[in-house]
């Protein structure tokens, strides 16, 4: 990844190229060419200076875009002072790098494209990874046409950041691809159709450097305290061709109000093809029918095949769904080695606060708490799904394992039964207390047993279910026994027990007396 770090295309937007030729003047009346705009203190550039009008009327787009070229030959800051109306954008905004674009806050700094401006903020790279080093803060960008339209869309990039910034009523308000580095922190999105969406799983949009696939990646992404409400889907990790690394989703609210059900909604989260995936301290919220909160799959919302997910950490998240029916909490369809802990599942009957389709992908679901809505009574039965190939290490349910349990490589706990026969042959890689029933007199010979590892104790518990007295059993050599080991009276049963020194299996306990 650093190799693609360091090679930073600087892409400059001269004024020709943003407003068409450098001698064409804003069309507003007496705002002077971005050319001639003299640099402004500390290199703040005002659009009020370059003829804003934030009237709610007046396009506002040509003042923006000259604003944004003054700040990006400095690496300066466009400053968007508060307003009484929205800044209306007539045409799409062109990003450049380095830049930092800030309004005095989302409530009064607001932004409304018209119908036609699809993305209202863009940037493509030159190059992959191109340098963006955008920080985008305290604005409000808001679609004129519900469920239409792009309000960033950003690709072929580094380094993009979005701090306190409302994004409403657009089809996708954020779309990142080919890229490294974004991050939202106290943002707040609500009613768009898809609220985040990044990375992908083909096209051609791309610029990828000689050798590498043509797929849209998207790497390190960061979310955290910022409030999702009212979208179909709130985060859309599309994953890519080759599954690439990092997202952090991290103390963000995730809400669908009750009385206003948003009727398309199936989804608040889906990732795809991702590696190290991380989400934490969140709260979800719900009430409808058939809603799962969190899916780890192989598929995009759009029905793409990409691949499974690798590695995640889901903890300490609240959730609580009170739909009637067919609700999940956390949905792992397509990921290799999940862990869910910590969480606190509260689901009205009849849900499932965790399923697990994939059967081979080795999760683990340990340590979360499951109450029942509204009464807070425990959850009766939350786990869904088969657990074929996943570890259950929760208190309040039954541990299940997919295998032995083995530390440095020796068998902690298991049971074998072994019946009568001429030879009698334990294996010690299968069990660690052995039950050998004898239902008659006939003598039997105990084997050295299989595949020990020294270190390892096993118990042979001698069973009498004959109705007299045992035949004679002969111990291998292996057996270091203290002494003359007594058969059990019929009925009855004696147990002793060996450790294993790497040679031989050395007597450290017997029953004295029949039990």
């Amino acid at each position: 990844m650093h190799d693609w770090l360091s090679r930073r295309a600087a892409l400059r937007a001269s004024l020709g190229a943003a407003l068409g030729t450098a001698e064409r003047r804003l069309w507003l009346g007496g705002a002077r060419d971005a050319g001639t705009q003299s640099p402004a203190p500390n290199g703040v550039f005002n659009v009020r200076d370059f003829g804003a009008k934030g009237d709610g009327l007046a396009d506002d787009s040509g003042a923006f875009q000259a604003a944004i070229n003054a700040a990006g030959r400095v690496g300066g800051e466009v400053y968007v002072p508060a307003s009484q109306q929205t800044y209306g954008i007539g045409a799409p905004l062109t990003l450049v790098p380095n830049i930092t674009v800030r309004g005095d806050s989302p409530a009064t700094a607001r932004l409304r494209p018209a119908a036609s401006v699809d993305p209202l903020l863009g940037f493509a790279g030159a190059a992959e990874a191109a340098n963006l080093n955008l920080t985008l803060a305290d604005l409000a960008l808001q679609a004129t046409t519900a469920g239409r339209g792009t309000a960033l869309e950003v690709r072929n990039f580094s380094h993009l950041h979005l701090s306190h910034v409302d994004l409403n009523h657009f089809h996708t308000a954020v779309r990142a691809s080919w890229g490294i580095g974004v991050k939202l922190s106290s943002c707040s999105l609500s009613w768009n159709v898809r609220a985040v969406e990044i990375g992908g799983s083909g096209g051609g949009r791309g610029t990828r450097a000689a050798g590498r696939q043509d797929d849209p990646f998207l790497d390190t992404v960061i979310v955290t305290d910022c409030s999702f409400a009212q979208n179909e889907l709130d985060i859309h990790d599309l994953g890519s061709t080759r599954s690439l690394g990092g997202i952090l989703i991290q103390s963000c609210s995730f809400f669908e109000a009750y009385a206003r059900p948003v009727a398309s909604k199936r989804h608040y989260l889906r990732l795809t093809n991702r590696k190290g995936i991380v989400i934490d301290g969140n709260w979800f919220e719900g009430g409808q029918a058939s809603r799962t909160f969190i899916l780890l799959a192989d598929t995009d919302e759009d029905g793409a095949r990409t691949g499974p997910c690798s590695g995640a950490a889901i903890f300490g998240n609240d959730f609580l769904q009170t739909g009637p029916s067919d609700t999940v909490g956390t949905d792992i369809a397509a990921c290799e080695a999940a862990v869910i802990f910590g969480n606190c599942f509260e689901f009205s009957p009849g849900n499932t606060p965790i399923r697990l389709h994939d059967s081979g992908g080795r999760s683990t679901v340990g340590h979360n708490a499951y109450l029942t809505y509204p009464d807070r009574s425990a959850y009766a039965d939350p786990l869904g799904g088969s657990i074929a190939g996943h570890q259950v290490m929760d208190p309040r349910l039954p541990a299940r394992l997919p295998g032995e349990l083995r530390v440095e490589r020796r068998l902690v706990s298991g049971l074998a039964v072994l019946r009568q026969e001429p030879t009698i042959a334990p294996d010690a890689s299968a069990a660690d207390y052995f039950v050998v029933e004898f239902v008659a007199s006939t003598p039997a010979v105990v084997q050295d047993p299989a595949n020990p590892q020294p270190g390892q104790r096993i118990t042979i518990d001698v069973r009498n279910r004959s109705e007299g007295p045992l035949g004679e059993i002969t111990w291998a050599p292996s057996f270091l026994l203290a002494g003359p080991l007594a058969n059990p009276a019929a009925g009855r049963r004696r147990t002793v027990t060996f450790y294993y020194d790497g040679t031989s299996w050395i007597e450290t306990g017997r029953a004295h007396a029949d039990i």
